[in-house]
Protein backbone atom coordinates (compact mmCIF):
# COMPACT_ATOMS: atom_id res chain seq x y z
CA UNK A 1 0.00 0.00 0.00
CA UNK A 2 2.86 2.39 0.83
CA UNK A 3 4.50 1.78 -2.55
CA UNK A 4 1.21 2.36 -4.34
CA UNK A 5 0.75 5.60 -2.42
CA UNK A 6 4.21 6.82 -3.40
CA UNK A 7 3.56 5.89 -7.00
CA UNK A 8 0.30 7.87 -6.93
CA UNK A 9 2.13 11.00 -5.70
CA UNK A 10 2.87 12.39 -9.13
CA UNK A 11 2.03 16.07 -8.55
CA UNK A 12 4.41 18.77 -7.33
CA UNK A 13 3.79 20.09 -3.82
CA UNK A 14 1.60 23.18 -3.53
CA UNK A 15 2.72 26.29 -1.58
CA UNK A 16 0.36 25.33 1.26
CA UNK A 17 1.84 21.84 1.46
CA UNK A 18 5.33 23.34 1.66
CA UNK A 19 4.26 25.81 4.34
CA UNK A 20 2.62 23.07 6.42
CA UNK A 21 5.75 20.93 6.12
CA UNK A 22 7.90 23.86 7.19
CA UNK A 23 5.75 24.43 10.29
CA UNK A 24 6.37 20.78 11.21
CA UNK A 25 10.12 21.23 10.81
CA UNK A 26 10.32 19.36 7.49
CA UNK A 27 12.74 21.45 5.44
CA UNK A 28 15.42 20.88 2.83
CA UNK A 29 18.59 20.50 4.84
CA UNK A 30 21.92 18.77 4.25
CA UNK A 31 24.06 17.92 7.26
CA UNK A 32 27.09 17.66 4.99
CA UNK A 33 26.70 21.28 3.87
CA UNK A 34 26.65 22.41 7.50
CA UNK A 35 29.71 20.26 8.32
CA UNK A 36 31.59 21.65 5.34
CA UNK A 37 30.69 25.22 6.35
CA UNK A 38 31.91 24.73 9.93
CA UNK A 39 35.21 23.17 8.83
CA UNK A 40 35.74 25.80 6.12
CA UNK A 41 34.94 28.53 8.65
CA UNK A 42 37.44 27.06 11.11
CA UNK A 43 40.18 27.05 8.45
CA UNK A 44 39.35 30.61 7.44
CA UNK A 45 39.48 31.64 11.10
CA UNK A 46 42.89 30.00 11.51
CA UNK A 47 44.10 31.61 8.30
CA UNK A 48 42.99 35.04 9.48
CA UNK A 49 43.88 34.77 13.17
CA UNK A 50 46.62 32.13 13.01
CA UNK A 51 49.43 34.59 13.88
CA UNK A 52 47.47 35.80 16.91
CA UNK A 53 46.85 32.22 18.08
CA UNK A 54 50.51 31.30 17.58
CA UNK A 55 51.68 34.41 19.40
CA UNK A 56 49.38 33.78 22.38
CA UNK A 57 50.39 30.13 22.73
CA UNK A 58 54.07 30.99 22.12
CA UNK A 59 54.05 33.52 24.95
CA UNK A 60 52.52 30.88 27.22
CA UNK A 61 55.22 28.36 26.30
CA UNK A 62 58.05 30.91 26.72
CA UNK A 63 56.72 31.97 30.10
CA UNK A 64 56.60 28.40 31.40
CA UNK A 65 60.06 27.53 30.03
CA UNK A 66 61.61 30.59 31.61
CA UNK A 67 59.95 30.00 34.97
CA UNK A 68 59.99 26.22 34.92
CA UNK A 69 62.15 26.14 38.04
CA UNK A 70 59.84 28.51 39.90
CA UNK A 71 56.57 26.77 39.02
CA UNK A 72 55.48 24.35 41.70
CA UNK A 73 53.33 21.54 40.41
CA UNK A 74 51.31 19.81 43.12
CA UNK A 75 47.78 18.77 43.88
CA UNK A 76 47.17 22.17 45.45
CA UNK A 77 48.54 24.25 42.55
CA UNK A 78 47.41 22.06 39.64
CA UNK A 79 43.81 23.44 39.50
CA UNK A 80 45.09 27.00 39.28
CA UNK A 81 47.65 26.15 36.62
CA UNK A 82 45.04 24.24 34.61
CA UNK A 83 42.60 27.14 34.82
CA UNK A 84 45.29 29.53 33.58
CA UNK A 85 46.18 27.27 30.67
CA UNK A 86 42.54 26.80 29.70
CA UNK A 87 41.92 30.53 29.88
CA UNK A 88 44.86 31.20 27.55
CA UNK A 89 43.73 28.51 25.12
CA UNK A 90 40.19 29.94 25.16
CA UNK A 91 41.44 33.45 24.37
CA UNK A 92 43.51 32.07 21.52
CA UNK A 93 40.65 30.01 20.04
CA UNK A 94 37.77 32.46 20.48
CA UNK A 95 38.34 34.38 17.20
CA UNK A 96 38.60 31.28 14.91
CA UNK A 97 35.66 29.73 16.77
CA UNK A 98 33.52 32.82 16.14
CA UNK A 99 34.34 32.71 12.42
CA UNK A 100 33.39 29.01 12.28
CA UNK A 101 30.15 29.71 14.17
CA UNK A 102 29.16 32.60 11.88
CA UNK A 103 29.89 30.63 8.70
CA UNK A 104 28.05 27.54 10.02
CA UNK A 105 25.02 29.61 11.05
CA UNK A 106 24.97 31.38 7.67
CA UNK A 107 25.03 28.01 5.88
CA UNK A 108 22.09 26.76 7.98
CA UNK A 109 20.06 29.94 7.40
CA UNK A 110 20.75 29.89 3.65
CA UNK A 111 19.48 26.30 3.50
CA UNK A 112 16.25 26.56 5.49
CA UNK A 113 15.71 30.30 6.08
CA UNK A 114 15.13 31.98 9.41
CA UNK A 115 11.80 30.63 10.64
CA UNK A 116 12.18 28.50 13.80
CA UNK A 117 9.64 25.70 14.32
CA UNK A 118 8.84 24.56 17.86
CA UNK A 119 6.70 21.69 16.58
CA UNK A 120 9.80 19.81 15.45
CA UNK A 121 11.01 19.85 19.08
CA UNK A 122 7.86 18.21 20.45
CA UNK A 123 7.99 14.60 21.65
CA UNK A 124 6.61 12.11 19.11
CA UNK A 125 6.03 8.75 20.73
CA UNK A 126 5.98 6.91 17.40
CA UNK A 127 9.71 7.53 17.22
CA UNK A 128 10.12 5.09 20.13
CA UNK A 129 8.48 2.27 18.16
CA UNK A 130 11.12 -0.49 17.97
CA UNK A 131 9.67 -2.13 14.86
CA UNK A 132 9.58 1.14 12.93
CA UNK A 133 13.06 1.96 14.19
CA UNK A 134 14.46 -1.30 12.82
CA UNK A 135 12.62 -0.69 9.54
CA UNK A 136 14.14 2.79 9.27
CA UNK A 137 17.56 1.33 10.08
CA UNK A 138 17.48 -0.75 6.91
CA UNK A 139 15.47 1.75 4.85
CA UNK A 140 16.54 3.56 1.72
CA UNK A 141 17.57 6.71 3.57
CA UNK A 142 19.69 4.86 6.13
CA UNK A 143 21.43 2.86 3.41
CA UNK A 144 22.20 6.07 1.53
CA UNK A 145 23.62 7.69 4.67
CA UNK A 146 25.81 4.65 5.32
CA UNK A 147 27.09 4.68 1.72
CA UNK A 148 27.67 8.44 1.96
CA UNK A 149 29.68 8.10 5.18
CA UNK A 150 31.82 5.31 3.70
CA UNK A 151 32.47 7.42 0.60
CA UNK A 152 33.23 10.43 2.78
CA UNK A 153 35.78 8.61 4.93
CA UNK A 154 37.40 6.99 1.90
CA UNK A 155 37.67 10.25 0.00
CA UNK A 156 39.04 12.12 3.02
CA UNK A 157 41.59 9.38 3.67
CA UNK A 158 42.78 9.37 0.05
CA UNK A 159 42.97 13.17 -0.17
CA UNK A 160 44.71 13.41 3.21
CA UNK A 161 47.25 10.78 2.21
CA UNK A 162 48.21 12.53 -1.04
CA UNK A 163 48.13 15.96 0.61
CA UNK A 164 50.52 14.87 3.37
CA UNK A 165 52.68 12.99 0.88
CA UNK A 166 53.03 16.21 -1.15
CA UNK A 167 54.41 17.96 1.96
CA UNK A 168 57.09 15.35 2.76
CA UNK A 169 59.69 17.14 0.66
CA UNK A 170 59.49 20.07 3.06
CA UNK A 171 60.13 18.00 6.19
CA UNK A 172 63.97 17.76 5.96
CA UNK A 173 64.28 21.54 5.70
CA UNK A 174 62.58 22.01 9.07
CA UNK A 175 65.78 20.90 10.84
CA UNK A 176 67.60 24.09 9.83
CA UNK A 177 64.81 26.38 11.04
CA UNK A 178 64.34 28.05 14.40
CA UNK A 179 61.48 26.89 16.66
CA UNK A 180 59.31 29.83 15.62
CA UNK A 181 60.00 29.24 11.94
CA UNK A 182 59.33 25.52 12.37
CA UNK A 183 55.99 26.24 14.01
CA UNK A 184 55.08 28.66 11.22
CA UNK A 185 56.04 26.15 8.52
CA UNK A 186 54.09 23.35 10.20
CA UNK A 187 51.08 25.66 10.50
CA UNK A 188 51.23 26.51 6.80
CA UNK A 189 51.49 22.82 5.91
CA UNK A 190 48.51 22.00 8.11
CA UNK A 191 46.43 24.70 6.46
CA UNK A 192 47.32 23.45 2.98
CA UNK A 193 46.36 19.89 3.91
CA UNK A 194 43.19 21.18 5.59
CA UNK A 195 42.07 23.15 2.53
CA UNK A 196 42.59 20.13 0.27
CA UNK A 197 40.46 17.99 2.59
CA UNK A 198 37.86 20.78 2.70
CA UNK A 199 37.71 20.76 -1.11
CA UNK A 200 36.89 17.04 -0.94
CA UNK A 201 34.19 17.80 1.64
CA UNK A 202 32.75 20.40 -0.74
CA UNK A 203 32.24 17.70 -3.39
CA UNK A 204 30.52 15.45 -0.84
CA UNK A 205 28.34 18.33 0.39
CA UNK A 206 27.24 19.19 -3.16
CA UNK A 207 26.31 15.56 -3.90
CA UNK A 208 24.48 15.20 -0.59
CA UNK A 209 22.56 18.46 -1.10
CA UNK A 210 21.45 17.30 -4.56
CA UNK A 211 20.23 14.01 -3.12
CA UNK A 212 18.50 15.66 -0.14
CA UNK A 213 16.68 18.04 -2.52
CA UNK A 214 15.52 15.15 -4.71
CA UNK A 215 14.40 13.14 -1.68
CA UNK A 216 12.68 16.16 -0.08
CA UNK A 217 10.71 16.98 -3.24
CA UNK A 218 9.73 13.32 -3.59
CA UNK A 219 8.48 13.24 0.00
CA UNK A 220 6.35 16.36 -0.50
CA UNK A 221 4.69 15.15 -3.70
CA UNK A 222 0.90 14.94 -3.65
CA UNK A 223 -1.79 12.90 -5.29
CA UNK A 224 -4.37 14.59 -7.50
CA UNK A 225 -7.03 13.85 -4.91
CA UNK A 226 -5.00 15.65 -2.23
CA UNK A 227 -4.68 18.70 -4.48
CA UNK A 228 -8.43 18.70 -5.10
CA UNK A 229 -9.18 18.45 -1.38
CA UNK A 230 -6.70 21.23 -0.60
CA UNK A 231 -8.23 23.47 -3.28
CA UNK A 232 -11.67 22.80 -1.85
CA UNK A 233 -10.45 23.74 1.64
CA UNK A 234 -8.86 26.95 0.42
CA UNK A 235 -11.66 28.10 -1.86
CA UNK A 236 -14.61 26.43 -0.16
CA UNK A 237 -17.34 24.25 -1.61
CA UNK A 238 -18.41 25.39 -5.14
CA UNK A 239 -22.08 25.50 -4.14
CA UNK A 240 -21.27 27.61 -1.09
CA UNK A 241 -19.15 29.97 -3.20
CA UNK A 242 -21.99 30.32 -5.71
CA UNK A 243 -24.42 31.01 -2.88
CA UNK A 244 -22.10 33.66 -1.41
CA UNK A 245 -21.72 35.36 -4.80
CA UNK A 246 -25.51 35.31 -5.22
CA UNK A 247 -25.98 36.93 -1.81
CA UNK A 248 -23.35 39.55 -2.63
CA UNK A 249 -25.07 40.37 -5.91
CA UNK A 250 -28.41 40.66 -4.13
CA UNK A 251 -26.95 42.99 -1.51
CA UNK A 252 -25.30 45.13 -4.19
CA UNK A 253 -28.55 45.21 -6.16
CA UNK A 254 -30.48 46.19 -3.04
CA UNK A 255 -28.08 49.05 -2.30
CA UNK A 256 -28.35 50.18 -5.91
CA UNK A 257 -32.15 50.16 -5.76
CA UNK A 258 -31.99 52.23 -2.58
CA UNK A 259 -29.89 54.78 -4.48
CA UNK A 260 -32.64 55.16 -7.09
CA UNK A 261 -34.39 57.44 -4.62
CA UNK A 262 -31.45 59.87 -4.92
CA UNK A 263 -31.80 60.12 -8.70
CA UNK A 264 -33.19 63.13 -10.54
CA UNK A 265 -34.05 61.31 -13.78
CA UNK A 266 -34.19 57.77 -15.21
CA UNK A 267 -33.13 57.37 -18.85
CA UNK A 268 -34.59 54.35 -20.66
CA UNK A 269 -34.13 52.40 -23.91
CA UNK A 270 -37.28 52.36 -23.43
CA UNK A 271 -37.83 48.81 -22.11
CA UNK A 272 -34.49 46.99 -22.35
CA UNK A 273 -32.29 49.41 -20.39
CA UNK A 274 -32.74 51.90 -17.55
CA UNK A 275 -30.10 54.25 -16.07
CA UNK A 276 -30.73 56.53 -13.07
CA UNK A 277 -28.83 59.85 -12.98
CA UNK A 278 -28.20 62.15 -10.06
CA UNK A 279 -27.01 65.72 -10.36
CA UNK A 280 -26.62 68.04 -7.40
CA UNK A 281 -25.40 71.48 -8.46
CA UNK A 282 -23.68 72.15 -5.14
CA UNK A 283 -21.93 68.74 -4.80
CA UNK A 284 -21.53 67.04 -8.19
CA UNK A 285 -19.15 68.28 -10.88
CA UNK A 286 -21.10 66.22 -13.43
CA UNK A 287 -24.13 63.89 -13.42
CA UNK A 288 -23.48 60.57 -11.61
CA UNK A 289 -24.91 57.15 -12.48
CA UNK A 290 -26.49 55.84 -9.26
CA UNK A 291 -28.33 52.81 -10.71
CA UNK A 292 -28.57 50.91 -13.97
CA UNK A 293 -29.98 47.62 -15.17
CA UNK A 294 -31.23 45.59 -18.08
CA UNK A 295 -34.45 43.66 -18.71
CA UNK A 296 -36.09 42.74 -15.36
CA UNK A 297 -33.86 45.01 -13.35
CA UNK A 298 -34.55 47.86 -15.77
CA UNK A 299 -38.27 47.31 -15.33
CA UNK A 300 -37.85 47.39 -11.54
CA UNK A 301 -35.90 50.69 -11.75
CA UNK A 302 -38.63 52.26 -13.90
CA UNK A 303 -41.36 51.06 -11.52
CA UNK A 304 -39.50 52.40 -8.50
CA UNK A 305 -38.93 55.73 -10.24
CA UNK A 306 -42.64 56.06 -11.00
CA UNK A 307 -43.51 55.26 -7.37
CA UNK A 308 -41.05 57.92 -6.14
CA UNK A 309 -42.16 60.51 -8.67
CA UNK A 310 -38.82 60.58 -10.51
CA UNK A 311 -39.16 61.52 -14.20
CA UNK A 312 -38.63 58.63 -16.64
CA UNK A 313 -37.42 59.83 -20.06
CA UNK A 314 -36.77 57.74 -23.14
CA UNK A 315 -33.46 58.40 -24.91
CA UNK A 316 -32.09 55.27 -26.58
CA UNK A 317 -28.58 56.53 -27.56
CA UNK A 318 -27.95 58.10 -24.17
CA UNK A 319 -29.28 55.09 -22.26
CA UNK A 320 -27.10 52.69 -24.25
CA UNK A 321 -23.99 54.88 -23.83
CA UNK A 322 -24.51 55.35 -20.11
CA UNK A 323 -25.14 51.65 -19.55
CA UNK A 324 -22.09 50.60 -21.55
CA UNK A 325 -19.56 53.31 -20.61
CA UNK A 326 -20.22 54.45 -17.03
CA UNK A 327 -19.88 52.39 -13.85
CA UNK A 328 -22.06 52.83 -10.78
CA UNK A 329 -21.17 55.83 -8.63
CA UNK A 330 -19.03 57.39 -11.39
CA UNK A 331 -19.53 60.75 -13.13
CA UNK A 332 -20.46 60.60 -16.80
CA UNK A 333 -17.78 61.49 -19.40
CA UNK A 334 -17.64 64.91 -21.00
CA UNK A 335 -18.82 63.49 -24.33
CA UNK A 336 -22.26 62.82 -22.79
CA UNK A 337 -22.65 66.17 -21.01
CA UNK A 338 -24.85 67.77 -23.68
CA UNK A 339 -27.27 64.84 -23.98
CA UNK A 340 -27.47 64.42 -20.21
CA UNK A 341 -28.05 68.15 -19.71
CA UNK A 342 -30.98 68.05 -22.14
CA UNK A 343 -32.53 65.09 -20.31
CA UNK A 344 -32.05 66.74 -16.90
CA UNK A 345 -33.57 69.99 -18.16
CA UNK A 346 -36.57 68.04 -19.41
CA UNK A 347 -36.86 66.29 -16.04
CA UNK A 348 -36.78 69.60 -14.16
CA UNK A 349 -39.54 70.98 -16.43
CA UNK A 350 -41.67 67.86 -15.79
CA UNK A 351 -41.28 68.34 -12.04
CA UNK A 352 -42.23 72.02 -12.30
CA UNK A 353 -45.31 71.15 -14.34
CA UNK A 354 -46.36 68.58 -11.74
CA UNK A 355 -45.81 71.12 -9.00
Amino acid sequence: MAEETLQDRTEQATPKRREDARKKGQVLRSAEVSSFAVIAGSLLGLLAFGPLVASTLGQLAVHHFHHAADIEISIATLPGLTAGWMSTFARAAVAPALVAMVVGTAAAVLQVGWKPSLESLSVKWERFNVVKGVTRLFGRRSLFQMARDVLKLTLIAVVAYYAIDAEQDQMPHLIDLSPAQTASALGAMSLRVGFKITAALLVIAALDFAYQKWDFEKTLRMTRQEIKEETKQLEGDPQIRARVRHIQREMSRRRMMDDVAKAHVVVTNPTHLAVALRYRRDADAAPVVVAKGADVLAARIRELAVELGIPVIENKPLAQSLYRMVKLGVEIPESLFEAAAAVLAMAYRMKEERA
